[in-house]
């Protein structure tokens, strides 16, 4: 599950980097257009007899809502409620070396036999059996068109697309996929977040996210026709199968973080509350 948060890492920096580069132009081109007045009218006041005072020019800025650094929907994520810290970074170094000599070597031969193509297949198919979990989500928060996009990828990518293995819903009819599950339905009742917790194998959750994962998967339709052992496959096979997407960025953002710990934390309640409000 720490996948997911480091793709979205990538263009949430960017965007913010943009958004400040433009503020620094935009600043720039004041300056410039303020000095240009000050010379003309300092050259005015010399074929004019005595001087005058020059006007005083007052530094504004004035930022629209749109480019207002201070106003940035990550900067109002909820503050972490980190009390289990110790054992957070304990368990947190547990599955950086399970990741580390288990989850790596086994995504590195799962991508050596598996092609890309056969990859999306399978990731579009995943996402097609958790639909109920989106459905029921998206019903409780009371949206209506997300409801009906989820029933209606279904239909589609179950049928024309072979069991989900293809996205022809968003492909040929134009219906994008919808990031839903239990813990944005809770938290839109205005459900606090809870501790920060790292649990081991599944990584970072709250308190709320996890109680909202275990419904999540009480409604996953593979639980009644699997036994035990089919279900946990499943889950290890698709937990691979999606690490095989980020393998590279992973060891990159490791390599480049002072604290992983703090870097995993920040990205995932970042990343969750992305979530929230959309």
């Amino acid at each position: 599950m720490f996948l997911a948060i480091f793709l979205m890492l990538y263009s949430m920096d960017s965007a913010f980097a943009a958004k400040e580069i433009e503020i620094d132009i935009d600043i720039e081109k004041r300056s410039g257009k303020q000095t240009l007045q000050k010379k003309e009218i300092k050259k005015k006041s010399e074929h004019k007899g005595p001087s005058k005072p020059e006007p005083k020019f007052e530094e504004k800025l004035v930022f629209s809502e749109e480019e207002d650094p201070f106003d940035d929907e990550f900067e109002r994520a909820p503050e972490v409620d980190d009390r289990f810290e110790s054992f957070n970074r304990f368990m947190f170094g547990v599955n950086s070396k399970i990741e580390e000599y288990f989850f790596e070597p086994l995504t590195q031969g799962y991508r050596f036999i598996a092609p890309e193509p056969v990859r999306l297949a399978l990731r579009n198919a995943f996402d097609n059996v958790g639909m109920p979990a989106r459905l029921v989500s998206s019903a409780v928060q009371g949206d209506f068109e997300k409801s009906t996009r989820t029933v209606g990828r279904f239909l589609i990518n179950s049928t024309a697309g072979v069991g989900g293995l293809f996205d022809v819903a968003e492909k040929y009819a134009g219906l994008e996929s919808v990031s839903e599950d239990f813990d944005q339905a809770l938290a839109s009742y205005g459900t606090p977040n809870g501790p920060y917790l790292v649990l081991p194998i599944f990584g970072p959750v709250s308190t709320r996210h996890a109680f909202g994962k275990t419904i999540d998967g009480f409604l996953a339709p593979v639980n009644y026709f699997l036994p035990f052992a089919g279900t946990a496959g499943l889950a290890l096979g698709e937990q691979v199968n999606s690490y095989s997407f980020y393998l590279e960025d992973k060891k990159a953002l490791d390599q480049d973080a002072i604290d992983p710990y703090q870097s995993i934390q920040d990205f995932y309640y970042q990343n969750r509350h992305k979530k929230v409000l959309e």
